[in-house]
């Protein structure tokens, strides 16, 4: 500091002069501590990093805290990582000679683009977000060589028609395109370039287009996903030109024999011959299998797939399908020997709906396992409309191995009587948790007696689920009436006691768990249940049978039942 600065009031004529002076001086002391802390950082712990790894931080940084310069609504504008970018000029040089820092882009406009494109230089550049401006869309178009990802799921038609048109090409390093629009104008739908998969962008690998045109017929070797919902707003006699041969289809996936995810929506046309393009199409890597169509179409394609059974495959028809047999010889095929030990939870519904609705759900981890992120448990998830739902039940039950299942759920819809559950299932021993619904409570439990009534020796081989330990029912009426095999019909909560009594007779031992949840039950026929079970897990609620305050008080009487509705919380006027 300059000695010879001299002092004075703040009042003297000198303060002013004195000031500036000042000034200066500290702005020079600023320098060089800056430049002093330049120095100190060579030897800080980070300067020992290479700029690789420092880049590689920085990469951290910025999916940690993105830069967000024009937040939407109540989002705060932030710098986000480029904070990091400012500790030192040492820092500052990597970031700007790290083109790879540059390359994540966001299409809301909360970046400037031009920078970015700037100092990404040639580098691939990754595109993606939920919100977007149209501004961004020249710079894309500029850049789509660039381009390796381009991910934009909720598009207006509009603008989608200008994106679709203008990715031209070439998009030699493009590998994820993902376009989705919400189908919620009369407007025709955009189509990729006739030979885009072949020309435009051959290293594409995760192709995802809903509301987006796909050139069937056209296909890949190294897409490894494959994700296509059609137009669903008019149907095939409204829109003949937009209906996509089954033959178009069959060719596209048979050219993408790498494909690890499939899905499916709206794609099958209307009518499909019975022998048409029946060859296998061997998908050997598949890991996902996902069609969900209104036509049987998405069925006659299951047939032909030849996918591991260790794939998660869900087939969901919205019409009436009458290829039943069809349906049941593919499950077969798919639940090989080998693999049957896997699945281990069967769950079957009707679906409301549908006309003779039907769902099936057969897993790899029971219903109340919280599965661990990340980690792949196959399944196989059937939803179709048949002339005879519980028929078609009955058939695919028989082409499950039953040996090997834990759970079992009977939900809404009856499949048979008693005696059509009891023979269905008598191969499931090991069968510990069974759930039964409104429609097959009641035959579900006549089923677990009949080892009761049936002549002959050796019942221990006879009863039904042995191994029973966790008994639910769930959306009950507990007050119907319910016809045994005696000939005697009964209530159902009666129905309840005598086979939680027979089954601790035959089994030697109490049922350890019975569960009742959104049932009509009353009160005192579960505390009946809780002395011939260990334990009774029960939501509480009676359902029709619930009792409000005042019917609870007018059974009180007089003041009493005044009393009780105050401390109900009702209150006298």
């Amino acid at each position: 500091m300059n000695a010879t600065i001299p002092f004075c009031a703040p009042t003297s004529p000198e303060a002013r002069r004195v000031q500036e002076i000042l000034d200066i001086e500290a702005r020079e002391a600023r320098l060089i501590l800056a430049a002093v802390n330049e120095r100190r950082n060579d030897f800080a712990l980070p300067s020992l990093l290479p700029p690789e790894v420092l880049a590689n931080v920085f990469s951290f940084l910025i999916k940690m805290e993105p830069l967000n310069l024009k937040p939407f609504y109540f989002d705060r504008m932030e710098i986000g990582w480029l904070k990091a970018s400012h500790v030192c000029r040492r820092w500052r040089s990597t970031c700007l000679n790290q083109p790879s820092l540059w390359t994540r882009l966001r299409p809301d406009d909360s970046q400037p683009w031009a920078v970015f494109l700037e100092r990404a230089k040639e580098a691939s550049l990754y595109i993606s977000g939920i919100k977007y401006t149209t501004s961004c869309f020249p710079h894309i178009l500029a850049h789509q060589h660039q381009i390796r990802e381009l991910v934009l799921p909720h598009i207006r038609i509009a603008h989608l028609h200008e994106l679709v048109d203008g990715l031209s090409g070439p998009l030699p390093r493009l590998q994820a395109l993902q376009l989705h629009c919400s189908l919620d104008t009369r407007e025709g739908l955009p189509s990729l370039h006739p030979r885009f998969l072949s020309e435009i962008a051959p290293n594409l690998e995760d192709l995802s287009l809903h509301g987006v045109h796909f050139p069937w017929g056209e296909g890949s070797p190294k897409i490894t996903r494959f994700d296509y919902g059609g137009d669903t707003r008019l149907s095939s006699a409204q829109q003949p030109n937009a209906v996509t041969p089954y033959s178009e289809v069959i060719r596209t996936i048979r050219q993408m024999p790498a494909l690890r995810v499939l899905q499916l929506r709206a794609t099958f046309p209307a009518n499909v011959s019975n022998d048409a393009h029946l060859e296998p199409i061997a998908l050997s890597q598949l890991q996902v299998l996902n069609v969900t169509d209104k036509h049987d179409g998405c069925w006659r394609f299951w047939a032909q797939l030849r996918i591991p059974s260790s794939a998660t495959v869900s087939i969901s028809c919205s019409k009436i399908s009458a290829v039943d047999s069809l349906i049941t010889a593919s499950l077969s095929r798919h639940l090989r020997a080998d693999t049957a030990r896997l699945f281990i939870s069967l769950h079957i519904a009707s679906a409301s709906h549908l006309q003779g609705g039907l769902s099936l759900h057969l897993a790899s981890q029971p219903t109340n396992v919280v599965p661990v992120p990340g980690s792949r448990h196959p399944s196989v998830s059937l939803l179709t409309g048949s002339e005879n739902g519980a028929s078609l039940a009955r058939q695919l039950l028989e082409t499950i191995s039953l040996e090997n299942l834990q759970e079992v759920a009977l939900c809404t819809g009856s499949i048979g009587g008693a005696q059509t559950l009891y023979n269905l299932y008598l191969p499931a021993r090991s069968v510990t948790r069974l759930i039964l619904g409104a429609g097959n409570a009641s035959a579900g439990l006549e089923a677990l007696l009949l080892p009761a009534y049936t002549v002959g020796s050796g019942v221990e081989g006879q009863i039904l689920f042995p191994n029973l330990e966790h008994l639910q029912l769930s959306s009950v009426h507990f007050g119907e009436q319910n016809p045994r095999a005696d000939g005697n019909s009964h209530p159902l909560h009666s129905t309840v006691n005598t086979v939680l009594a027979e089954r601790s007779v035959l089994t030697g031992r109490p049922l350890p768990i019975l569960q009742i949840s959104g049932c009509d039950v009353r009160k005192n026929w579960v505390k009946s249940w809780e002395f011939l079970v260990d334990e009774v897990i029960w939501d509480c609620q009676e359902g029709e049978f619930e009792e409000s305050d005042f019917d609870l008080a007018l059974d009180f009487g007089g003041d009493e039942g005044m009393q009780y509705i105050n401390t109900a919380g009702v209150h006298i006027v």
